[in-house]
């Protein structure tokens, strides 16, 4: 786990990193983490702190199956990298949707149980 601040205090596990995708509309971009349930949205205050943990494009992310790099996520690659994830995810068994679910669930709790009342992020 690598957990890291962005503005607004907010909290993410890096090392659950899966895609950056850039906004149709505007400077921001979406975050997908693995096993999140939706995209974060990242202000481009937001990226300069995550570039600077994911590094250069010379640094491979690696989650359980498979790999990414900072060029592998322009638009047409992301999209195909994403489509080929939901449907990995789609084929997952149930007994591995299930522990993936409650890993989650604790991570969840875990970074809930540092903040203070009132900046809980997903409590």
């Amino acid at each position: 786990m690598q957990l890291i601040r962005l503005i607004g205090n907010r909290i993410i596990d890096i090392s659950r990193f899966v895609a950056l995708l850039p906004s149709d509309n505007d400077d921001n971009y979406s975050l997908i983490l693995e096993g999140g349930e939706k995209a974060i949205p990242i202000h481009h205050d937001d990226l300069d702190i995550l570039t600077k943990y994911l590094g250069d494009d010379k640094i491979l992310f690696a989650t359980d199956k498979t790999e990414y790099n900072l060029t592998n996520l322009v638009k047409p690659q992301a999209s195909e990298i994403l489509q080929k994830r939901i449907a990995r995810h789609e084929s997952m068994s149930d007994t591995e949707a299930s522990q993936k679910a409650e890993a989650w669930e604790r991570f969840k709790h875990n970074i809930d149980a540092q903040r203070p009342e009132g900046y809980k992020l997903y409590s």
